[in-house]
């Protein structure tokens, strides 16, 4: 706690994006690594994947044979979102030592969940999340409680995620349980319900209705100690801020922080966000408001990583399109995570175990961003003049979601308006 000497930041601490800005040195770790070593610094673009401008840079660096070093420390943090050429590169220009940190379940849907690298330390505890709230997201998002399972783990990985792995003598069902953590001293987080689940008709009265109970719950409740996460499509999401923009100040006195549009979270601001901008953050308390539970891969991946935002509690509000079936199905395994503090499930069969991995590693063969984007154009038809505004919409609104129908939602209420657009330039 005792500061001898103030931080020279850019000068001896960096702390960086991975790609960075032609415009400043200092943006990226790639930006710096190329001006450091007189590297040519590839831009972003469809043409110009991160993975092939590590590539071509480490090429040039051996090509070089230089002596110097960069860095004498380099710390990448989320490291699944980086290719491991990237990772070469920050080696090569690496005096001393690389530390590679990253969440082996950052996606539910990862092909291996299991890192192929073994780690020197494997943190398998979350010290966020509350492991009753960890344990019910992962079985909503992977489907445990229905009878149709969308991921399975083997005994091995459910353990490297943390899981203590009961069998009945039989093998017909798992129980699978966290180890419980004490984080609070004031709060005894054995007794509280990890998640609250209500299906309502009036997405507006809910939320306004579950903001006073945690309001009554917790006095000294600061704005943002909330996050409101809003899964649909892009358009009913952002109607359902607008209302929310409105109401909340009139009813609590409070801000609201749309962060679709800030792209950051606001002190003393109520957080309103899609899927697309909650990652990394961490509020108190969650509500996650959805239509009904799908079963697309990119869906049950953001419920999971949406849920997982809260560190004391997490509300689910589902609209009465919800199927009853699905839903009783769900709240009996929340009832017994809530209860007895683990999952209960009945593992899938071999058949079924490999008809689940065989979809995931499909799923997970993605075509770039740009082609995909490209073949929902070509289907419907766009113009090769609006392509290039209509693909700068989607991602802004949507982020690089793969999810086939919502981006075909987005570009088609979209399209129109571009085209109307070009052609009052044009006169």
């Amino acid at each position: 706690m005792k500061v001898e000497q103030q931080i020279a930041w850019n000068e001896r601490l960096w702390c960086m994006h991975a790609w960075g800005s032609y415009s400043d040195t200092n943006s990226g770790t790639y930006r710096y690594i190329c001006d450091f070593y007189s590297l040519t610094f590839r831009r972003f673009g469809p043409t110009s994947p991160f993975d092939a401008v590590c590539k071509e840079a480490v090429e040039q660096i051996r090509l070089k044979s230089v002596n110097e070093y960069a860095f004498d420390y380099v710390l990448i943090d989320e490291s699944q979102d980086f290719p491991q050429s990237f990772i070469e590169l920050c080696q090569l220009v690496t005096r001393q030592v690389v530390y590679v940190a990253g969440d082996i379940f950052q996606s539910i849907f990862d092909e291996r969940i299991t890192p192929t690298i073994s780690p020197d330390f494997l943190l398998s505890k979350c010290y966020r999340t509350d492991p009753k709230t960890l344990m019910f997201s992962h079985a909503l998002g992977m489907g445990l409680f229905e009878p149709r399972k969308l991921r399975w783990l083997d005994d091995a990985e459910w353990m490297t995620c943390g899981y203590i792995v009961e069998k009945s003598s039989d093998f017909s069902f798992y129980r699978l349980k966290r180890e419980p953590l004490r984080r609070f001293e004031d709060i005894d987080e054995a007794n509280l319900d990890c998640v609250n689940i209500t299906q309502s008709n009036d997405a507006v009265g809910t939320i306004i209705q579950t903001i006073d109970l945690i309001r009554t719950s917790n006095p000294t409740i600061e704005p943002d100690d909330i996050g409101i996460i809003l899964l649909d499509s892009a358009n009913s999401s952002y109607v359902l801020a607008d209302r929310l923009e409105q109401i909340i100040p009139q009813h609590f006195g409070w801000q609201v922080n749309k962060a679709y549009e800030s792209k950051s979270k606001l002190k003393s601001h109520l957080f309103i966000s899609n899927k697309n901008n909650v990652k990394g953050l961490e509020f108190p308390f969650v509500i996650c408001v959805t239509s009904a539970i799908r079963d697309t891969y990119s869906y049950r991946n953001a419920i999971y990583m949406t849920l997982t935002r809260s560190f004391l509690k997490s509300y689910l509000i589902l609209s009465d399109r919800q199927d009853g079936t699905v839903l009783k199905q769900i709240k009996d395994g929340l009832e017994v995570i809530n209860n007895f503090g683990y999952i209960e499930v009945q593992p899938p069969t071999a058949e079924e175990s490999a008809l689940i991995r065989t979809t995931i590693e499909h799923a997970s063969a993605k075509e770039s961003y740009f082609d995909f984007l490209e073949s929902i154009f070509d289907k419907i038809g766009v113009a090769s003049t609006a392509r290039e505004k209509l693909r700068s919409a989607v991602t802004t609104m949507l982020g690089e979601e793969f999810d086939a129908d919502l981006v075909r939602e987005v570009v088609s209420s979209n399209y129109s308006a571009i085209l109307r657009s070009s052609k009052s330039e044009e006169i």
